[in-house]
């Protein structure tokens, strides 16, 4: 339903020195996606290390959120001990997800998607890069 997917936040992480690409299709590809239904989110670049990723986390409001994407696949699995040691998140479930920055958007929102995923984070780590030949790539953005 509706309101299942939109009530809950997506956090996403971009390196602050290397993810300008990332950031970019983001913006470009993922963002309008999101808009589209009103889902809350919010990008963030950062410096990926664990006093940083700590500090962008301890700002978020847990009761709210429901996916972490992070960039940098490498990092993740730091990101989800990060998420348990500072009680953020009981067992973040880990959402593989297409490099394609609209396949990945939409697998997002689709991960919120039921009963029994009310109350989990799920993490993603994904290299984002755009894929013409895949059905979202027909889609033009501007």
């Amino acid at each position: 339903s509706l309101p299942q997917v939109t009530s809950k936040k997506i956090l996403v992480l971009t390196d602050k020195h290397e993810g300008k690409d990332a950031a970019k299709l983001v913006e470009k590809y993922m963002k309008p996606v999101w808009d589209a239904i009103s889902k809350p989110h919010e990008i963030k670049a950062v410096q990926y290390n664990e006093f940083s990723i700590a500090n962008v986390l301890s700002m978020q409001d847990w009761k709210k959120m429901g996916n972490v994407v992070c960039t940098t696949p490498d990092f993740t699995p730091r990101l989800q001990q990060v998420l348990v040691r500072n009680q953020y998140a009981d067992n973040p479930a880990n959402l593989p997800c297409e490099g394609d920055p609209v396949d990945a958007a939409l697998s997002i929102l689709r991960s919120n998607i039921g009963r029994s995923k009310q109350g989990v984070v799920h993490v993603t780590g994904v290299h984002l890069k755009r894929e013409e030949g895949k059905i979202a790539g027909m889609f033009k953005f501007k």
